[in-house]
């Protein structure tokens, strides 16, 4: 048995199990690639960024791969509540007159064929401004929030930059993080490295992401996110189980569902 961390903050491997919920006494088991993982889903949240429709409507031509991503994160969605997890929604909503925008992020849109901040075709408002069409989430999805999920404004790639993202998490005690949404390899990611470097731990939902970048940019995530923590997807996430009982008493042995 290897622990990781310290003697409060801390992941007991033993095998291929990780128990990462701090000694919580009921715990969440799920299979994950290549482990089996518990955490403690009362300090859990379900972070899903950027399904909006500036990157996925049809309005603006988009073929996206997240346009497939509507089914299983409802999936995850359903799941994350039923079994007591906070549901986080990040999403770009910059300030109208650019404030909060620098050079550098601006031209990543401006290269992609649609400016900040700028009108968009066929009267569809201002690009990503808070509050407009184009910031906001997809009916899809839309439709599936509830007043008890929190809803976040980021104007960076990392949604923690500059957001209340960290305070919220912090003030809710949340220690785990799962991540759906896009760009895989982009704000997903951003935001997961920075979750990862103020210590939260990261699983990443493998099929509730999806990129416009190249394939390779997608492995590259999956490769990097499998060093820094946990790879799953709602399956596996759909099929697990509580246990009550103390880690020493199972975290030992090998756990099949």
């Amino acid at each position: 048995m290897i622990q990781f961390g310290n003697s409060t903050n801390y992941w007991i491997q033993s095998n291929n199990t990780f128990d990462i919920s701090r000694g919580a006494k009921k715990k969440y088991l799920m299979k994950s690639n290549p482990y089996t993982v518990a955490f403690d889903h009362e300090r859990t949240a379900l972070v899903i960024t950027d399904m909006q429709n500036f990157f996925l409507s049809k309005k603006l031509g988009r073929n996206h791969r997240g346009s497939k991503l509507v089914d299983p994160i409802i999936k995850a969605v359903k799941r994350a509540r039923l079994i007591g997890m906070k549901v986080v929604w990040l999403n770009w909503g910059i300030r109208a007159d650019m404030a909060n925008i620098p050079p550098g992020t601006s031209r990543i849109f401006y290269h992609a064929g649609a400016e900040m901040g700028k009108e968009l075709p066929n009267g569809l408002g201002l690009n990503l401004v808070k509050g407009s069409w184009s910031a906001d989430i997809i009916p899809e999805l839309k439709e599936i929030v509830v007043p008890e999920d929190i809803l976040i404004d980021k104007h960076r790639v990392s949604g923690f930059f500059g957001t209340e993202l960290l305070q919220t998490l912090s003030n809710l005690d949340i220690k785990t993080l799962f991540f759906a949404g896009i760009n895989t390899d982009q704000c997903v990611m951003g935001t997961l490295q920075d979750a990862h470097g103020y210590g939260y731990d990261c699983i990443l939902l493998e099929d509730c992401t999806a990129t416009a970048s190249p394939d390779y940019s997608f492995q590259s995530v999956i490769y990097n996110v499998n060093k820094m923590g946990f790879i799953t997807n709602t399956d596996y996430f759909s099929s697990g189980e509580f246990k009550y009982n103390e880690i020493d008493s199972w975290v030992n042995q090998q756990i099949n569902f």
